[in-house]
């Protein structure tokens, strides 16, 4: 293999989820710093993990209550399913004839944590406007193969005012429902439960299956960029974390 340009969609799905990590790891560290800890406090918010991982679902509109366990799969679904109860409580959510939407306390927190995550990506100075076509090409692809998942993560909902940078990092955000799709299927595959594969073992012959298996399924969105975008998109991603 002479270049990462080489590599198959399998191997690329692999090499690129480390890659998009990073990048969401730093977003987050640069919001933690800039005060986002601090926000659930201010706001008097429970289960404030929860609603930041549906930061750019909810907005949306009404949500099914069985798509809350989806952003938090490693998690018990009674131990979701009580924070959802204790958001609903306080007024948090709000349930409407499709689900559950914002309250307006929880739409003015997301206001706060989004101009957050707007100051740490502006750090991001370069043109994103590639960037965000590949994960735009992605997110496309993804939905031929995507699971339950991905069909509420993605598309994100994106504001006519978000900055290129707000943008590509809930794109990718919502890219990796792809692979946690992958990843539940190949579990289950093997009849195992959440916790048993929470439970196995990094280098585990059977965890290291789980995980090939979860690059084979995770792999077909990267058929739909060539090797020299492939290429592009793992560079340009080590450039922003």
């Amino acid at each position: 293999m002479s270049s990462v340009a080489e590599l198959v969609p399998e191997r690329f799905a692999e090499l690129i989820r480390p890659a998009i990590n990073r990048v969401q790891r730093s977003v987050r560290d640069r919001a933690l710093t800039a005060g986002s800890a601090g926000l659930p406090r201010r706001y008097g918010m429970p289960s404030a993990r929860l609603v930041d991982e549906l930061r750019y679902v909810l907005p949306r509109g009404p949500l099914p209550t069985t798509a809350f366990p989806l952003a938090a799969r490693y998690e018990p679904a009674e131990v979701v399913q009580g924070q959802v109860d204790a958001l609903v409580s306080g007024g948090w959510l709000v349930p409407a004839a499709a689900g559950l939407v914002l309250g307006d306390r929880t739409a003015a927190y997301l206001d706060d944590l989004h101009a957050l995550h707007a100051e740490a990506t502006a750090v991001w100075t370069g043109d994103l406007s590639e960037l965000l076509d590949l994960v735009g090409t992605l997110l496309a692809a993804g939905t031929a193969t995507g699971g339950a998942a991905y069909a509420v993560f993605a598309p994100p909902h994106e504001r006519p005012s978000d900055p290129p940078g707000i943008v590509l990092f809930n794109r990718l955000a919502a890219l990796r429902y792809h692979r946690s799709d992958a990843h539940v299927a190949a579990w289950a595959a093997r009849g195992l439960t959440t916790e048993q594969v929470a439970a196995l073992p990094a280098d585990a012959p059977l965890r290291q299956e789980i995980e090939a298996d979860t690059n084979r399924r995770s792999a077909p969105p990267y058929e739909a960029l060539s090797p020299s975008r492939r290429l592009r998109f793992l560079a340009g991603l080590a450039t922003l974390s």
